[in-house]
């Protein structure tokens, strides 16, 4: 029999794997030259175990007919009945060794038949703890069956106690934003709560502590794992003291933003990349040539895209803006996610309100002025809101004393405008009954049907195939990994079904049987509906979509998806993704991470720094800008569709 060895060790993954294929083939040489009487390394049963999972998993080679895919099933049933017995034979006396000498590509596999097959009942609990002092890492893999875990309760815990990896662990599974596929870690019920303080208390204080966890403790808000205050101070103490010291060396990830109004640019605007610096330049004769405080006003979504052509905030952070290490990044399940874009998108749009603020100054204007007249002539006067409210405070007045009036004001003014849409006027009468809060989310829209996304399970599946770069379905090998999703292969080049391979074969094949693609004449595959994979490009870039700013076609196409619950709509002001980003820079009821700006200055809990001070009350002049734009749009919608 040629050694299993030979070719490199067949691994089953998943049914989505790109790499089954090759997997395949190797399995194909090894079933074609397998000997029970030959199988004697561990590796080697388990390598045949992974075989099995293709199968079970209805995964063959297309060039296999009907009589081969029996032959294999039958030479593979059989082994698995040689596997089970070896299995079987595992007991105190070889444990130790047969963990010890486990490839580490097969570990998981062992540990799963291990619990499946119910062998740890055979397993003396101190001969569980050696294997567990020899091979330290692989607590990972074990945490993950809980009939292990519970089995060895007593011996675990005191391994997790003493293991430098424990706090890791704990953090990933209770606070860490875990992709679907990362199985649940089972912790011994002996293991108690103090116990995981002190594990990640004394995991803080180390050297060679783990930044992105110490910033889980931070923000932990996990009840199993319930950290206190004082732990969590201690943890965010830390967490700066590492932060400043990879700021004081260097990081290889760094990036800026220059913002420069130009005395001789005739473009409005002008934005370009150079050394990971985005520049955003604009020209003063626009700028000089607004002379009403509306117009200036309109430079907000204009000039500095605040929002876009949809009505839709530009600024939230959108996952298909983020690289597949920043989603891949460790992060709290419960906090605001972020990548290197919105954080370029925040610092531009601090910088271009900051530059707007010095510029108005220069004119003898402000920017509270300029939305104070928007407000005034633009929602009052042509939108007939007539009565809408909104004081400013003292141009004299200290940063934290207008913040301290802003932060209500801009609660009243949602209040105001939700009651124009309850009732078509302001009853500041009624208004002044009740105190309660009004959450962002409970805010409605004048417009029915104004936002469509999908839950729906199919639709997001074909998201997920035409664009997402997780998706196996765009690879072709001898396109050369050119694209990053099957929508820009399909666009740009002329594939036929022949040239996919495996699973990505298989999907093609049943968007061509659900009538997504189709054959044209000359056998290639393409989009048989572009209005539909429209719908679904917004949605995979935006998540959403505003209805009223579709064109009839599109709108069309939504309305039958809506039919078919495809799709659904909600009549809110915001979007989902808006209100998100809103709750991230007002409060911290939604994300671990927020700015707090609202509660913490209500309740006294902010800063003592003026400079502080001054840099967040620019956040809350930049989130009032959106909000009011909201506004204006939603309103637009609801007068136009009226006429």
């Amino acid at each position: 029999m040629e050694d299993l060895r030979e070719f490199r060790r067949i691994v089953f993954f998943s049914e989505q794997d790109m790499s089954s294929e090759y997997n395949l083939r190797n399995a194909e040489r090894v079933l074609k030259n397998i000997k029970l009487s030959q199988l004697s390394d561990i590796n080697d049963y388990l390598e045949i175990y992974n075989i099995k999972l293709y199968f079970d998993n209805d995964m063959f080679l297309s060039s296999w007919n009907e009589e081969t895919r029996s032959h294999f099933r039958a030479t593979i049933k059989e082994t698995w009945e040689e596997i089970v017995w070896e299995f079987n034979s595992i007991n105190d006396r070889n444990l130790l060794l047969k963990v010890s000498s486990l490839d580490y590509i097969y570990q998981k596999s062992f540990w799963e038949l291990f619990n499946n097959l119910g062998l740890y009942k055979n397993i003396h609990k101190l001969i569980f703890s050696d294997v567990l002092k020899e091979n330290p890492h692989q607590i990972r893999i074990i945490l993950a069956y809980q009939k292990i875990v519970n089995q060895f309760s007593h011996e675990i815990t005191i391994f997790l106690k003493g293991f430098s990896k424990s706090a890791e662990l704990l953090l990933s599974n209770y606070e860490q934003d875990n992709t679907s596929n990362v199985p649940t870690l089972y912790f011994p019920k002996s293991l108690s709560i103090q116990d995981k303080h002190e594990i990640i208390s004394e995991y803080i204080k180390r050297d060679s502590a783990n930044l992105n966890f110490i910033r889980l403790a931070e923000r932990s808000t996990s009840q199993e794992l319930k950290l206190s205050n004082k732990l969590k101070l201690k943890a965010k103490n830390r967490s700066q003291e590492i932060n400043d010291q990879i700021l004081k060396e260097g990081s290889p990830l760094s990036f800026g933003v220059q913002v420069v109004i130009s005395e001789e640019q005739e473009e409005p605007a002008r934005y370009d990349h150079r050394a990971n610096t985005l520049n955003a330049t604009y020209g003063r004769k626009t700028l000089d040539s607004l002379i009403s405080d509306v117009d200036l006003f309109r430079v907000f979504d204009m000039l500095f895209h605040f929002t876009d052509t949809s009505g839709l905030i530009t600024l939230v952070n959108k996952p298909s803006e983020m690289s597949v290490m920043e989603r891949l990044f460790v992060k709290s399940k419960n906090e605001y996610s972020t990548g290197i874009a919105f954080e370029q998108k925040d610092q531009l749009s601090q910088l271009q309100i900051k530059m707007f603020h010095h510029y108005l100054t220069r004119r003898n204007k402000s920017i509270e002025k300029v939305i104070q007249s928007f407000i005034t002539e633009v929602l009052n006067g042509l939108f007939n809101l007539e009565v809408l409210q909104f004081n400013f405070p003292s141009m004299n007045s200290s940063f934290l004393e207008k913040i301290r009036v802003l932060a209500p004001e801009f609660e009243f003014l949602i209040k105001q405008y939700q009651a124009y849409v309850d009732e078509g006027e302001i009853d500041f009468d009624l208004l002044k009954i009740s105190s309660e809060p009004l959450r962002l989310s409970q805010v409605s829209s004048l417009n029915h049907k104004k936002y469509i996304y999908t839950d729906n399970h199919a639709t997001l599946n074909l998201i997920f195939h035409f664009f997402s770069d997780q998706s196996s379905t765009y690879y072709i090998e001898s396109i050369n990994n050119k694209y990053h999703n099957l929508h820009d292969l399909l666009k740009n080049e002329n594939v036929t079904l022949e040239m996919f391979e495996g699973y990505p074969r298989k999907v093609v094949k049943y968007l061509v049987d659900e009538g997504h693609l189709f054959f044209n004449g000359g056998g290639f595959v393409k989009f048989k509906d572009e209005v539909f994979i429209l719908l679904m490009k917004e949605l995979h870039e935006n998540g959403v979509i505003n209805y009223w700013h579709a064109p009839w076609v599109v709108r069309q196409k939504i309305d039958e998806m809506l039919k078919a619950e495809m799709l659904h709509s909600e009549d809110t002001l915001f979007s989902k993704q808006e209100i998100e980003y809103l709750n991230f820079h007002l409060n911290k009821r939604q994300f671990s991470n927020g700015l707090d700006l609202r509660n913490k200055y209500l309740h006294g809990t902010n800063g003592s720094s003026e400079q502080e001070h001054e840099q967040e009350y620019f956040i809350l002049l930049r989130i009032l800008v959106l909000v009011l734009l909201k506004i204006d749009n939603d309103l637009a919608i609801s007068h136009h569709n009226q006429d």
